[in-house]
């Protein structure tokens, strides 16, 4: 994936400039699938499909999300909204569940998010590295808090 496209695509998308790119790597068991959270062992490897984030901060309280993968509009809701989303939008309730988590934890996070993910992989299988993604877009989300 070239760095200048996906930085293009965000621009397109949301009408300004990116504050930042990022890459959360795919990841195989090579043994052991959903052995690890019953106390057995596990060999992961990352891989490297997986899902690219290019993150801009808003001055307001939207979240708007867009995948590059899946057909649809953007998704924006407001940072305090916590309703499932259903249909084509259920994407989003990864990230309004983890919204929700670090505003419980942490109490400077009051401003919204531009996000624009696209995966390298099946949209399915993309779904299952939303793990990874979450880790990589909630320090830039915790690092630009006020």
């Amino acid at each position: 994936m070239n760095k200048d496209e996906l930085l293009k695509e965000y621009e397109e998308t949301f009408d300004e400039k990116a504050q930042d790119i990022f890459f959360s790597p795919g990841r195989i068991n090579v043994i052991g699938e959903h052995t690890d959270y019953n106390g057995g062992h596990v060999f992961p490897a990352a891989i490297s499909l997986g899902v690219y984030g290019v993150y801009g901060p808003r001055e307001d309280k939207k979240v708007r999300l867009y995948s590059g993968n899946v057909d649809g509009d953007i998704v924006e809701f407001d940072i305090d909204d916590t309703t499932v989303e259903k249909g084509d939008r259920f994407w989003a309730n990864y990230f309004k569940g983890m919204i929700t988590y670090l505003r419980e934890k942490y109490d400077n996070i009051d401003h919204g998010f531009n996000l624009y993910i696209k995966p390298t992989c099946h949209l399915v299988q993309a779904f299952h590295q939303v793990p990874q993604l979450k880790c990589s877009w909630v320090s830039f989300l915790k690092m630009n808090s006020t």
